[in-house]
């Protein structure tokens, strides 16, 4: 089972790589903030790290602290890189606290290390560090915008890198990420996503948050919007949120499925304030409750990464986010530069 679990991550590794390569030569030069060339290097070594994550990270354990420093020590570079070439500087605060939020939670890791699923109370200050990252989102620019498509933040995304590699494989917390046991779980999911899409959008018209925008979807920016979804946001967020959150609460503070869930909730809801501001959090939070809910119902996070997918897909393809106006203004000053 074990081999056969590798087996299907490592094609995950493969196709979201050709994949990534597909969405960026799909995207027109206006998606790139500077250099197409310069920008697409980039994405492919953020790529390549975040899949080895994927792919490696379930299995880490305490023969592997080497590869984690060196991990660390490449990421530490790769987000000054890109700082440097979006910003144009790196100041010393950027750099310290690049180093600051990947390489103590990496030390007291190692420093203070426990049983498999042994709770230990530096968890706690370690996922401080893990959520704060996430929080500061380090630079706002983007590296890649396309309004309604896709917004990438090459500094701030490559924080999932650290999760997955330490929370998932050091801690060793079961998430069944890719496999659909249950037959009923398709049509599970297709319910469920249609409740997910319809109660979110509902309440963010009403929230004055949202907006129809129906627009003819072509099949090049649905490919796009599949691809970008899919493997740089759905997969990322579900295994940090659903399988390491949901699972961690689940062990440790008990009452069944449904506290943990709750509590998974709000915590992918105030992961999305710097996004949007309080309207998002209750948008994210209520979106949050159905990908959980699904990850609960049927035990796979392949089903909570594919509405997760989907949600997203309908809001860029038929909503308008407006708080979309202001990465428009600041990506455009970025690439005036």
């Amino acid at each position: 089972m074990v081999y056969k679990i590798k087996k299907v991550v490592h094609i995950f590794f493969l196709i979201g790589i050709v994949s990534t390569f597909i969405m960026l030569s799909l995207l027109p030069n206006t998606s790139f903030g500077r250099n197409r060339i310069i920008t697409t290097l980039f994405m492919f070594v953020y790529s390549s790290l975040y899949f080895f994550i994927i792919q490696y990270g379930l299995t880490v354990d305490s023969s592997f602290k080497i590869p984690l420093f060196f991990v660390a020590l490449i990421l530490i570079l790769y987000l000054s890189t890109v700082d440097r070439y979006i910003n144009l500087k790196l100041d010393l605060d950027m750099l310290f606290k690049i180093v600051l939020f990947i390489m103590i939670p990496i030390v007291l890791c190692f420093s203070f290390p426990t049983a498999n699923n042994q709770f230990h109370l530096i968890d706690i200050l370690i996922i401080t560090f893990v959520f704060g990252i996430n929080q500061s989102r380090f630079s706002k620019a983007t590296m890649l915008y396309q309004e309604n498509t896709i917004e990438f933040y090459g500094s701030s995304t490559t924080a999932h890198l650290l999760i997955l590699f330490i929370f998932l494989g050091y801690r060793k917390i079961n998430i069944n990420p890719f496999f659909i046991n249950k037959i009923d779980a398709w049509g599970l999911t297709l319910v469920v996503t249609f409740l997910c899409c319809f109660f979110a959008i509902l309440i963010g018209v009403k929230l004055n948050y949202l907006s129809f925008n129906f627009k003819k979807a072509k099949t090049k920016t649905l490919l796009i919007l599949t691809i970008f979804n899919f493997f740089h946001i759905a997969i990322a967020e579900e295994i940090i949120y659903r399988g390491f959150v949901y699972n961690y609460l689940r062990q440790f503070i008990g009452g069944g499925d449904w506290i943990p869930l709750v509590l998974t909730t709000l915590l992918f809801g105030c992961h999305h304030i710097s996004f949007g501001g309080k309207r998002m959090f209750v948008l994210s939070s209520i979106a949050g409750f159905f990908y959980g809910l699904i990850y609960m119902l049927t035990g796979s996070l392949l089903t909570s990464a594919i509405i997760h997918t989907i949600t997203n897909i309908v809001w860029r393809l038929f909503i308008a986010i407006k708080s979309d106006e202001s990465s428009v203004v600041r990506f455009n000053v970025e690439a005036q530069k």
